[in-house]
């Protein structure tokens, strides 16, 4: 089977790659940019961003798109669901960096590193000030894809007790004390001494962690959200932390990215802000090949693909 591919990666895409990928795959032709001539031809897509409707209407040929990002339910626009185009996605790339910031960020926030810094700044030396243990803490973790397993398996090992939502409730991992669906969030607010969010993009969650959920956490617990852009309040969560609502958080991502200057969470207290840089691996593009290229092989062997993205989006 021969095939067109359109390397649509911009600076990701290392220089040289596409030469060296076609004399990986003889069978296969790689474009970077695409020549009008071209539209016709190209059966599949490798990107790092979304795809609206106006192009993919454009591609007559299309057939399959793989996308960088860990799910791939943005993807799956009207025109590409109507015309049968399979989505997959790069579920897993992003695991072990993320589950590192997660379990970073723990850690950080049990042994008060925000206030020490601020002590620093001020140069106050307290003794009096009592640091935190992780064993026994519980974690709520919303989510419990491959990034969510990634971060139940490192915290387990520290003796913390990972209560999960996940959509699929049969299967409870062994690193994992409990599982249950949406419907027992409220539970897992109470609970929670560290709420770590690791849901990806799917409809439903924008605002779902709003000023009733903070107030019903403990003032004692702690917000991590990873990857969810829009699934907490910002002005809620500074306000959180402002007030004593939940002891501290940190966040990798927020509503409006970047966080504007403007933001009230900018001189909130307890909060470690990363500007979407928690995903950051030296080994990232390697991994990306690895999955597109194996699927790449299903591909020209005519069999099923991997990581397949329905219309749900997993987690």
């Amino acid at each position: 089977m021969n095939c067109h591919v359109w390397l649509r990666l911009g600076d990701e895409l290392p220089e040289g790659d596409a030469e060296r990928l076609g004399r990986e795959f003889p069978n296969a032709r790689f474009s970077v940019e695409l020549k009008p001539d071209d539209h016709s031809s190209v059966d599949i897509i490798f990107t790092r961003s979304r795809l609206p409707d106006e192009t993919t209407v454009q591609l007559p040929s299309l057939k399959w798109i793989h996308t960088t990002y860990g799910g791939g339910l943005s993807f799956l626009t009207p025109h590409v669901a109507s015309q049968g185009i399979a989505v997959t996605c790069s579920r897993g790339v992003q695991a072990h960096p993320l589950s590192e910031y997660a379990e970073a960020c723990v850690l950080a926030l049990a042994k008060k590193f925000p206030l020490l810094s601020e002590f620093k700044q001020a140069r106050r030396w307290d003794e009096t000030l009592a640091l935190d243990t992780l064993s026994g803490k519980v974690v709520g973790l919303l989510g419990l894809g491959a990034v969510g397993s990634a971060v139940a398996q490192r915290l387990h090992k520290q003796e913390m007790k990972v209560r999960a939502i996940r959509r699929n409730v049969n299967q409870v991992p062994p690193y994992v004390e409990s599982v249950c669906g949406m419907e027992g969030l409220d539970g897992i607010l109470s609970e929670a001494d560290f709420l770590i969010v690791g849901l990806p993009p799917i409809p439903g969650i924008q605002g779902l962690i709003g000023e009733g959920q903070l107030r019903s956490m403990k003032t004692t617990s702690h917000l991590i959200n990873l990857v969810t852009r829009g699934i907490v309040d910002d002005e809620a969560l500074a306000r959180a932390l402002r007030e004593g609502w939940i002891a501290g958080a940190a966040c990798n991502v927020f509503g409006a990215n970047p966080l504007p200057t403007t933001s009230p969470l900018w001189d909130a207290p307890n909060l470690i802000i990363s500007p979407n840089i928690a995903q950051t691996d030296p080994l990232r593009w390697s991994k990306l090949r690895n999955v597109f290229t194996e699927n790449l092989k299903r591909h020209l062997r005519g069999e099923a693909l991997a990581n397949r993205v329905d219309g749900q989006g997993a987690y």
